[in-house]
Formats: C-alpha cells, sequence, structure tokens
C-alpha cells in the first residue's frame, strides 16, 4: 500500500469539499488505523460488506447499530425463517391467541427499507469460507464479506425420550413451531378442558404451560429438579411461585422424568420414571436450548457449548464475530436477550471499528412473563456457593418474596416475587456497587424509603 495523509472524520459533513486518498478496505480491517466514518468509499468505489447471518434479537440489533454507526455500510442478513424479525417470547402470546400472527413483528417492512438493510429470508447459509471470505447457500450461490457475523442462535434441546416423534408433541422455538401446536389443536378440537403435559420448568416452561391454560386447555409441568427454576430462585422463593401459579390452574410434578410418549400414532399419554402414566393430548418440550454450530464447524471455527470468542467477541478468525445464543463467552451460553442485547451492540462497533470494544458483560436480568406473576431475578439471584450475607423478607399469604445477596455490603444478586417496583432500583444499586451496609438490617423493612441508598444520609 502506498503511504498516503490520512484523516479522520466523526461525521459525514467533515467529508465534504476535503480531498482523501482512500485506502484498500483490506487495509482498513488489517492495520485498523484509518478511522473515517466509513461511509467514506474504499478503493475502487465499494462499500465495506458486513454480512449477518440469523435474523433473531442479536443478529436485527447488530445490523440496527451498523447503520447507526454507518450511513451507507453494505449490509445483509440471510435467515432461514421466512418471516422477519420477531420476539421469541411473542410466541406465547401467540399461542395463547392474545395477539395475531400479522401483529407479532418486531419492524414493519418499510423500517428494513429506510435503514437500508436487506432482508434474505428463507435463505440457508451452508457454508463458510475463511480463505476466500465468501458464504455459501444451499443452492451453491456465494457472496463476499469483509466481516462476518454469526447470530444463527439456537435450537430447541430435545431429551432422548422414547416417542416424542409422534403427532401431538413439538417443541416452541420459532413462529412455525406455534403455528403448528395451534393447528394442531384447532384440526383435533383439543380447545376444551384436554392435558397438555410441559417437559421443563424453566421459564419457557411455565410460560407455555401458562399459555396452554389460558387456551383452555389443562397444562402439566415435569420438573427434574425438586424445585421450579432452580438455577434463578432458592426453594423458599419456588415454593411460593408455584403457589401462585397452582392458582392459575397449572398443575406441577417436581423431581419428574418423562421416560415414553404413549400412542398409537399421536400421543396419548405419558409414562414417567417410576411408573406413573399421565394423560397427555399434547406434549411440549422446553428443557433449554442448545446453540447452532453446524455453520460455525463448516469453517473449521473453535466451538465448544458455543463458538467461542474472545474479548472482542470475536472467533479464532479476526473477520468473523459470534453473538447471542450461539456465542460461548468466558466459558458459558448465556441464552437470555440482555445479554444478546449486549453482545450485539459490542460486535456491530468492532466490525466497523476493528477489535477495540471490549465486551465486559451485562447484569443478568430474567424476569417470568406471565400476567399477575411478578418476578424478577437480577445479578447472581440463586448461586451454587454459599459465602453469602442473605437476607431475606418473605409474606407466603401475599404471595411476596424478597431475597438479597450482599458480599462485602455490596448487592451481588436479588429475587423479586410478587412486588417489582423497586426493581429499577435494585439494578442500579447492583451496577454502581454501591455500599448498603449503613442500611443492610433496615433495607427490607416495611415503607423503607430506597432514596436513602443513593444519599449520603443515614
Amino acid at each position: 500500500m502506498k503511504e498516503t495523509q490520512t484523516f479522520q472524520a466523526t461525521n459525514h459533513s467533515e467529508l465534504k469539499g476535503k480531498k482523501y486518498q482512500a485506502v484498500t478496505r483490506l487495509d482498513i480491517l488489517k492495520y485498523r488505523n484509518f478511522n473515517p466514518i466509513l461511509d467514506i468509499r474504499f478503493l475502487g468505489g465499494d462499500l465495506m460488506k458486513i454480512i449477518i447471518v440469523g435474523n433473531g434479537v442479536s443478529g436485527i440489533t447488530v445490523a440496527k447499530f451498523l447503520r447507526t454507526q454507518s450511513e451507507d455500510a453494505d449490509i445483509t442478513i440471510f435467515t432461514d425463517e421466512k418471516d422477519y424479525y420477531y420476539p421469541r417470547p411473542i410466541l406465547i402470546e401467540f399461542l395463547a391467541g392474545r395477539v395475531k400472527r400479522e401483529e407479532i413483528y418486531f419492524y414493519p417492512p418499510t423500517w428494513y427499507a429506510e435503514k437500508k438493510i436487506k432482508v434474505e429470508s428463507h435463505r440457508k447459509v451452508a457454508k463458510i469460507y475463511e480463505k476466500s471470505k465468501k458464504i455459501e447457500l444451499e443452492n451453491g450461490e456465494q457472496y463476499s464479506y469483509d466481516c462476518l457475523v454469526l447470530a444463527t442462535g439456537a435450537k430447541s434441546f430435545i431429551l432422548p425420550i422414547e416417542g416424542f416423534n409422534k403427532k401431538g408433541s413439538f417443541c416452541l422455538r420459532t413462529i412455525d413451531d406455534a403455528q403448528r401446536i395451534k393447528d394442531y389443536l384447532s384440526a383435533l378440537g383439543l380447545y376444551n378442558k384436554r392435558k397438555a403435559v410441559i417437559i421443563g420448568g424453566g421459564f419457557l416452561g411455565l410460560e407455555t404451560a401458562y399459555a396452554m391454560s389460558g387456551a383452555g386447555l389443562e397444562p402439566t409441568v415435569l420438573e427434574y429438579n425438586k424445585s421450579l427454576l432452580s438455577r434463578q430462585i432458592d426453594e423458599q422463593g419456588a415454593d411460593i411461585l408455584k403457589v401462585k401459579l397452582e392458582s392459575l390452574g397449572i398443575k406441577f410434578k417436581l423431581e419428574a422424568e418423562c421416560e415414553s410418549l404413549n400412542g398409537n400414532d399421536q400421543v396419548e399419554s405419558i409414562t414417567l420414571k417410576g411408573g406413573e402414566v399421565i394423560p397427555a393430548d399434547l406434549v411440549i418440550m422446553a428443557a433449554g436450548i442448545s446453540s447452532n454450530l453446524e455453520l460455525a464447524k463448516t469453517a473449521g471455527l473453535k466451538v465448544s457449548k458455543g463458538i467461542l470468542v474472545n474479548k472482542f467477541l470475536q472467533t479464532d478468525n479476526e473477520f468473523i464475530y459470534a453473538c447471542g445464543d450461539t456465542a460461548e463467552f468466558d466459558g458459558r451460553v448465556y441464552g437470555i436477550i440482555p445479554v444478546a442485547l449486549a453482545q450485539a451492540q459490542t460486535v456491530a462497533f468492532n466490525a466497523l471499528n476493528g477489535p477495540k470494544l471490549v465486551y465486559k458483560g451485562v447484569l443478568l436480568n430474567t424476569t417470568l412473563k406471565i400476567a399477575g406473576i411478578d418476578l424478577t431475578c437480577l445479578g447472581d439471584s440463586n448461586p451454587p456457593v454459599k459465602a453469602y450475607d442473605i437476607r431475606r423478607k418473605a409474606d407466603p399469604e401475599k404471595g411476596t418474596y424478597i431475597k438479597l445477596l450482599l458480599k462485602a455490603n455490596k448487592v451481588a444478586g436479588v429475587i423479586l416475587i410478587g412486588d417489582r417496583k423497586d426493581a429499577l432500583s435494585w439494578t442500579k444499586i447492583i451496577n454502581q456497587k454501591i455500599d448498603i451496609g449503613r442500611v443492610k438490617d433496615s433495607i427490607l423493612k416495611e415503607n423503607f424509603d430506597m432514596a436513602r441508598v443513593f444519599s449520603n444520609k443515614s
């Protein structure tokens, strides 16, 4: 590359009337010593080409923040789904009949056109060629990229249960999954206090059970552990939550393991280990997720539970990033929306500017989305380690429960059941690492003013 005089432009107006010599795209990506606004054309008149694989929350957020930073970068999303982006939590509302299919989309089609984001729907990427920096679709078409973002998400984890291929057995991960469940129920006329069994007592399992109850079925949730949401809440909190959920018509079998689905062509019942048989007209698997790694493996990228990424969310190829449910950062695939959003913003910045912005993680925040049931877990809400100063306040009759986990007088985690009014305050306390030592003995008392935590007064 010739030695040239360059300047930094922080906004588009600074380029007007100036003469500049563009460097090649390869030099920008390799050396990162030139930091224009990136609507500067590269040598030959090309724009930076960024391909995103996956149209879930992380993929669409990457595209959104790329466009925020660059007016002219060439952004293309490839997805094997035929639909525009929809938030996965809305599948529960759709399944319960509270929203129509055309109402699930987060952005209207005009938004993509306005943002100049191309979405190639129903176009599955089959291969990645690292050296030539190209992707190949199932039909053999190839597309080149300067930077590739893998936001391929995850699929439902399927437990190896005998008979789970029978009619009436489903997963719930996509809008098509939800539509198949609705069509099956409608075709068989099952919306009349029929039996639904949900395998898995995590957030998705509980929300699915609620949707089934709202649709007129009688749901039973099978949970392998001895309490619900054992990763997020302790047994005392889980007991209070269980009572609240039972009041909505949801039944539970704890420490239960499904051995088989019974029936000829379609599900009629399930058998638990131990021999108990439970009638079932419908079975939904909600036992967690597993990252989609097939595409990454075609490129020879390093994978474990997810695609391994560094502190900049790069894979072991410097021009390929990964984020969301498919990325494994610091030994963990998080599988929650707040993490997907934060990782997507980091990837968008680094894809354009080079590996400069370090991903530092976010406060873990999970909320149960069931009307009338307030549950929020913040931070390390139920860690296996017991080296915490724990404070609790429980009122089983009111269905409320608060648990604080303190370390050196700083809040590491919070469980809120039945009352979320102070959730924002707790979020700030954790994020700002506020020492609550002077109020820790009174902070859970009735009518405590949370403003005291943020003041210098005792």
